[in-house]
């Protein structure tokens, strides 16, 4: 019993600081899509490409040197 009446009391305190965050006095905008200039195409899709292939390259050559066997 306790318990539930616990979990029910935490329950509401985050749903009070959840309701407590959303911005009131800020106007809303409206979202526009991104213009595809050079700097953007390379910024918004050829990095984080570039960063993927890097990453998962630098993750299959640390995997091959670990299962490398030592000949000292």
């Amino acid at each position: 019993m306790l318990k539930n009446t616990l979990l029910q009391i935490i329950l509401v305190f985050i749903a009070i600081a959840a309701n407590a965050q959303i911005p009131d006095l800020l106007p809303s905008g409206e979202t526009e899509p991104i213009e595809l200039t050079t700097l953007n195409i390379v910024i918004y899709f050829v990095l984080p490409v570039v960063i993927f292939i890097i990453y998962f390259w630098y993750r299959k050559s640390k995997r091959k040197n670990k299962n490398k066997p030592d000949n000292s």
